[in-house]
């Protein structure tokens, strides 16, 4: 008969796995953290996610094994945690980690005072000596018999680490009156890390650093031939290689490799919700036909494997499937050979990198060839695929993640004028309203009905974001009255002392507040809520919560200027400092309707990522309450556009002849990609 230990009534997919274990695995809580103190026992935590394929090594060989349990269970409080579901308790452990060993991994391994202050950090132990690294085991027992013999020592130099480990963490006041300076130093940095022989940063593991691409892809940026170079340039990289799945779409997390080769196999929301919008804006941008069909294949992605039935979007897709690591997305050679004939081997091998005795373990990642493009075959090798066991699925839903989704298919669907995108965009949002607020408060994540952890900063800020891009494609003002609450409720619950913390005033105590300054492959909450404290202001009569902007780039700035590829949504809210948001007003008028709808179409198709664009109708309750649209109005029952930035407005726009003459005032495209071609009209 199969025992199950307390994780057997979690939530988390990824703590269920650990369900059926020896060892006696406690979720964080009071129950756990008081009886470490009753007993006077360290406390091993173990922090993963469902996607990590070390972690899954690590159960499979340490805890699953009767020995290793027995130690843990006599000698420590075991905690496993999802990161996922508890970035809180990650960030701040994920930092003392670092402190200690100067780089992070996956899962992390911690050992904890009863208190749960750190004294010991690693990642990955294998059950035997190798790589460089002890024996679980016999680290367990070495753990145990030091603190048993100076637990005082331990207790008392744990708790001065986690003040360094605070200090360290702390932002550094300086006054920065020039934003210019820092952005245009932060922008050249960033060039010059530019990796010019693989494209994007880094080396290996090398991830795709989308927030890096939105910057450059800003209005001001992307004009300019130098920077459409490395964003184009990354992109093609990413999508030839094997980061990017060619025949289902989406891209998995990360390439082992600095040349895009070989990926990490898990596929994760968050990275497709962004690296989707990127590619549709690049593609629009450069008139880049593939581009375009890669943000599609990364939507249908999303919506064929992560789109719940009747919920939200699903949080990801594990790296292994049978035991094994990309099984389910490699071919054998064997494999090919049965279900392809000569003449087709040959087209594959002219298209895909399929030669040799193989390019991962033995076994082929499809990888397109620089001279290469997608041929029929394909759907054979997805017939294969199909009748494989797939990659387990982690179908919790969390707020952060589904909101950046529920922008991307908003944005798309309104650039793309697709019915389909915009009806999914809806259907999260209102899931989250519906599911994921009791009393008040947001929460975190979701799963079979049941609530996980309180909201964080990053819950907040993600999902005003995307309330705000539904009302600007939508033009519901539901939408706006509900950023506006949420950020109130968000500046109440995270704002103190001049700064954002990701924790709530209502959150139980951890041994510091966390609190995320910088960027992960997400933006940090703290960024984020204030992007959306600046795009709403573009909608109020009155600035509210502007100065926080700038008490949070005095708190920031000489991190930003160090490190500026971790502070991509940082350099966002200070360009949008510097350049005011674009937008793009369009009164359509009754007589002339059919120009109204013509002209409306183009400015969709060649509008710019970033600038906001308004097409309403004079009589519409929105222009007594916007201060966006105050002073626009219909001239002559004439359709009149108008192009603005926050302060001032061209003058009165008729016709295309008389756009063009506008565009043609600036050096650079401010609202539209490109001058009017007037042949194609």
């Amino acid at each position: 008969m199969l025992v199950m230990n307390r994780l057997k009534d979690e939530v988390s997919p990824y703590l269920l796995a650990h369900a059926s274990n020896p060892v006696d695995w406690h979720a964080w809580g009071k129950d756990a953290l008081n009886k470490a103190k009753s007993e006077n026992k360290p406390i091993f935590l173990s922090i993963g996610y469902s996607a990590c394929h070390w972690c899954h090594v690590m159960e499979h060989e340490s805890f699953s094994n009767p020995e290793i349990a027995d130690v843990l269970n006599e000698y420590f409080v075991s905690i496993k945690v999802d990161r996922e579901e508890r970035p809180d308790i990650d960030k701040i452990y994920m930092d003392a980690l670092v402190s200690m060993n100067g780089q992070g991994g996956r899962p992390l391994s911690g050992f904890l005072t009863p208190d749960g202050h750190p004294f010991y950090m690693g990642t990955y132990f294998p059950l035997f000596p190798n790589y460089g690294l002890p024996g679980f085991k016999d680290l367990l027992l070495n753990i145990a018999r030091s603190y048993d013999k100076y637990s005082q020592e331990i207790n008392a130099q744990s708790r001065e680490f986690t003040q360094k480990i605070l200090q360290i963490s702390m932002p550094i006041n300086s006054i920065f009156n020039h934003e210019n300076n820092i952005f245009t130093a932060s922008i050249q940095i960033i060039l010059n890390d530019f990796d010019k022989e693989n494209g994007g940063w880094g080396t290996q593991p090398k991830f795709p650093h989308p927030l890096a691409l939105s910057l450059l892809l800003h209005n001001d940026l992307y004009h300019e031939a130098k920077i459409q170079n490395v964003v184009n340039f990354t992109l093609e990289s990413m999508s030839k290689g094997g980061l990017f799945d060619i025949l289902r779409g989406g891209f998995h997390r990360y390439s082992v490799d600095e040349k895009w080769l070989v990926p990490h196999f898990e596929k994760m929301l968050y990275d497709n919700a962004q690296l989707a919008l990127i590619y549709l804006y690049a593609g629009r941008r450069s008139n880049h036909e593939r581009f375009l069909t890669i943000a599609l294949k990364t939507l249908d992605f999303m919506i064929n494997e992560l789109l719940s039935e009747n919920e939200g979007f699903w949080s990801s897709l594990d790296a292994d499937s049978e035991d094994e690591e990309g099984k389910f997305y490699t071919f054998s050679k064997q494999t090919l050979h049965e279900i392809f004939n000569d003449e087709e081997l040959k087209n594959l091998n002219q298209n895909f990198d399929l030669a040799g005795p193989g390019n991962f373990e033995g076994n082929f990642i499809l990888r397109l060839l620089s001279n290469g493009h997608e041929i029929e075959e394909l759907s054979k090798l997805i017939e294969v695929q199909n009748t494989r066991i797939r990659p387990k699925t982690d179908d919790k839903i969390l707020v952060d993640w589904n909101a950046m989704a529920i922008s991307t298919f908003a944005v798309s669907g309104f650039l793309l004028q697709n019915d389909k995108y915009l009806t999914i965009a809806n259907r999260v949002a209102n899931f989250i309203l519906n599911n994921l607020i009791c009393e008040n408060r947001l929460y975190h994540s979701y799963r079979d009905k049941k609530l996980g952890q309180k909201g964080f900063l990053s819950d907040y800020a993600n999902l005003i974001n995307a309330f705000i891009d539904l009302f600007i494609v939508e033009k519901n003002k539901k939408w706006l009255d509900i950023a506006y609450s949420f950020c109130d409720n968000m500046v109440d619950l995270f704002w103190e002392n001049n700064q954002f913390f990701d924790t709530g005033v209502d959150d139980s105590q951890l041994i510091i507040r966390p609190q995320t300054i910088d960027d992960s492959v997400t933006p940090s909450g703290w960024a984020q809520a204030l992007l959306v404290i600046q795009k709403l202001n573009i909608f109020r009569s009155e600035e509210k919560y502007a100065d926080f902007i700038h008490q949070s780039i005095n708190l920031t700035g000489s991190q930003i200027q160090k490190f500026p590829i971790s502070y991509a949504a940082w350099l966002k809210v200070i360009s949008n400092i510097i350049n005011s948001p674009s937008s793009i007003i369009l009164i359509k008028g009754e007589k002339d309707q059919e120009f109204a709808q013509f002209l409306e179409n183009y400015l969709i198709k060649n509008i710019l990522p970033d600038v906001i664009f308004f097409s309403l109708f004079s009589n519409d309750p929105l222009f007594d309450e916007l201060f966006i649209l105050q002073g626009k109005s219909l001239i002559n029952n004439k359709t009149t556009l108008y192009l603005c930035t926050r302060t001032t407005c061209s003058k009165p726009i008729f016709s295309f002849e008389e756009l063009n003459s506008e565009l043609n005032k600036t050096s650079y495209p401010t609202f539209l990609r490109a001058p009017i071609d007037f042949s194609t009209l």
